[in-house]
């Protein structure tokens, strides 16, 4: 027997909802059941807790492009430029991951891989051993879940000492 269900969206808009079905959420498709990306706001982390060996997208990518038009460069000038830029409003990578093929992915050894946006102070869980539940996120951030809300859809979380309590000052 197949089990339905209604859902509502940020939207308000209510979605049939079959098990196994996915559906489809601003044009990417979110099975209920699958785990996907857990959006938080930057607010509701223990930022203290957090490893700060992260890894800087914007930084990394500049790095290596000022390598190809410099090649003449020695690792201690390559070192200097690297510590002389600001890492401020960039995209940086926390927790686990590996360089595969030239791409980030998640490294499912770790406990978490998180997509941190300083300029609007969101993470995004891309892998996690932590499961929680929540809603669907607005169109912003298609076919994830709003961490912070009550809602069916699995998505990656993180481990509690990493979630802010304000109870606890």
């Amino acid at each position: 027997m197949v089990k339905k269900g209604k859902f509502k969206l940020d939207s308000g808009c209510q979605v049939n909802y079959t098990k196994n079905e996915s559906i489809n959420h601003y044009g990417v498709f979110v099975n209920k059941d699958n785990p996907t990306t857990g959006v938080y706001n930057g607010n509701q982390i223990n930022w203290e807790f957090l490893d700060y060996d992260f890894i800087c997208l914007d930084c990394a990518s500049y790095i290596m492009e000022f390598k190809e038009l410099n090649p003449d460069y020695t690792d201690s000038e390559l070192d200097k430029e690297w510590e002389s830029l600001y890492c401020d409003g960039h995209t940086h990578l926390y927790g686990s991951w590996q360089l595969i093929n030239g791409k980030y992915e998640p490294n499912e050894s770790g406990d978490y891989s998180i997509i941190y946006n300083s300029n609007y102070n969101t993470l995004q869980v891309v892998w996690s051993k932590t499961i929680i539940t929540g809603r669907l996120c607005s169109p912003c951030y298609p076919g994830q879940v709003d961490v912070g809300s009550q809602g069916d859809f699995k998505a990656y979380g993180l481990p509690d000492w990493l979630i802010y309590n304000p109870n606890l000052d």
